[in-house]
């Protein structure tokens, strides 16, 4: 069985990485990889809800993976 493809910054050391999280950040961090963007442009672009990505970059934040 293949594993998916996520973002290798999506996971997380200081939360519990579960499928539908990955899936999320890797779409955020895909469309940063592509172009700086901010959290309604993400939902927008990923028909994502806007507190999903908030919440997401927050954790990324956290982590210690921000992006500049």
């Amino acid at each position: 069985m293949p594993r998916e493809p996520y973002h290798p910054k999506a996971y997380l050391a200081k939360v519990k990485n579960i499928k539908r999280g990955l899936q999320a950040r890797t779409k955020i961090l895909n469309v940063l990889d592509r172009h700086p963007a901010d959290a309604r442009t993400i939902a927008k672009e990923m028909e994502m809800h806007y507190n999903v990505v908030i919440h997401h970059l927050r954790l990324l934040e956290a982590e210690g993976n921000r992006r500049t």
